[in-house]
């Protein structure tokens, strides 16, 4: 893996096609640039606060739906709070990750199509991660056996 630094937030999302944020900025730590936004997926860890803001505006402009990892998140999150106070988003729009996987349909997704996918922490998909890592490391002979 190659890692390359990027000389401002412009320069990253112009090189970058999946940009995760994890930060507890009250204000968006993103330009306000639909041009800069558009096409890539956006995966949002931090502002699990009501006051606590990572996307700007428009991003919510480029957006055909959202989803969030538990319905908590539509009154724990400003990155949500604040886009359906202001219309900006409407509550149809806003679908949770486990009602996309039971209905067992891929979200449609062109290639300039912009996502986001906003958790405010679910353990359950914690311990599933775990499950997932952990049963392919064995299935290739990876890791190692700790003994107590």
């Amino acid at each position: 893996m190659t890692v390359h630094r990027a000389d401002s937030v412009e320069d990253l999302l112009e090189r970058t096609q999946v940009v995760i944020t994890a930060t507890t900025s009250p204000e968006p730590v993103l330009p306000e640039d639909e041009g800069l936004l558009a096409g890539k997926h956006f995966v949002g860890i931090g502002s699990y606060k009501p006051d606590v803001r990572e996307y700007p505006r428009a991003l919510f402009n480029l957006l055909e739906s959202v989803f969030v990892d538990t319905e908590h998140a539509l009154a724990e999150s400003g990155d949500l709070i604040v886009p359906l106070k202001n219309g900006w988003l409407r509550p149809d729009q806003v679908s949770t990750l486990g009602r996309l996987l039971a209905e067992g349909k891929s979200p449609t997704r062109g290639k300039e199509q912009t996502t986001f996918f906003k958790s405010v922490g679910m353990a359950l998909f914690d311990v599933c991660a775990s499950k997932l890592i952990y049963e392919n490391a064995v299935q290739k002979g990876l890791g190692q056996r700790i003994t107590p």
